[in-house]
């Protein structure tokens, strides 16, 4: 989210004049070859996002679709680097490169009313932030995989899309929900805080410009700077900010999780 906005700001109205492909396996959909060449002289209309998908809208009713998975990057300015994937140049003389150290991510051009079809493809639900997702509505998904742990499940991104694990780590110590309680044994009052607690932390999260504890960085190159506000991630074995327990960390879904066995129940 805080790449997309830094893009919708800097690189929306400008005009593509040249796309070095240097990478061409992270193209998908069609050669390195043409992917130039359907990108020279298009204008970029709007930055949108679902999950970790970017979704550049182009002029001509396409939309260049960037799936940033675990490495990718987005950067404005600088130069390249051994993990430049593909150069994008513009008319002012703007530069953007995508970079993916681990080479995971994809881009690919399809029809604009074809975004649906892609999202689904990546089995991605309903988007944490968007409109629509209301707490009645975070209730009812929740309810309906009752019988999962509820850290597992807010990382499922076909249930919700955009939640992530330091998110979730923190949104459950703020609402003093245990990670490994199961879905159907949270009570609505209990899920509305949970809801609260999550739209709180990722939106202070985004404020902050996100939580650079590996790799990731903004559009710029800069770490985000959350990390120093996180309660619990990353803290395992020192004393719970609430109530001076010392925090313990344990595997929950596969996932690293700290959490605190005395506030969170």
């Amino acid at each position: 989210e805080t790449i997309c906005r830094q893009l919708q700001k800097h690189i929306v109205g400008k005009t593509i004049k040249s796309a070095d492909v240097l990478y061409p396996k992270v193209v998908h959909g069609m050669n390195a070859v043409d992917f130039t060449r359907a990108l020279n002289g298009r204008k970029i209309m709007e930055v949108g996002r679902q999950g970790k998908l970017i979704l550049i809208r182009l002029s001509g009713d396409e939309t260049l679709v960037v799936h940033l998975k675990m490495t990718g990057r987005l950067l404005i300015g600088g130069i390249p680097t051994k993990s430049t994937e593909v150069i994008f140049s513009f008319t002012d003389s703007t530069v953007l490169h995508y970079d993916d150290m681990r080479r995971f991510g994809y881009m690919k051009i399809v029809p604009t009313d074809e975004e649906a079809l892609v999202v689904q493809k990546e089995r991605l639900g309903i988007d944490f932030f968007d409109r629509a997702h209301t707490a009645e509505k975070f209730c009812a998904l929740i309810h309906s995989r009752a019988g999962s742990q509820i850290k597992p499940l807010l990382l499922d991104q076909s249930l919700i899309a955009g939640i992530g694990n330091i998110y979730a780590q923190e949104a459950c110590f703020m609402a003093r929900i245990h990670p490994l309680r199961k879905a159907g044994d949270l009570n609505e009052k209990e899920l509305r805080a949970l809801y609260q607690a999550l739209r709180a932390v990722m939106l202070s999260a985004i404020k902050y410009g996100g939580t650079s504890s590996d790799d990731y960085r903004d559009a710029f190159g800069q770490m985000g700077k959350f990390a120093p506000r996180l309660k619990v991630y990353g803290r395992q074995g020192q004393p719970c900010p609430r109530c001076r327990t010392k925090l313990q960390k344990g595997a929950v879904g596969g996932r690293g999780t700290v959490f605190c066995k005395k506030c969170q129940s």
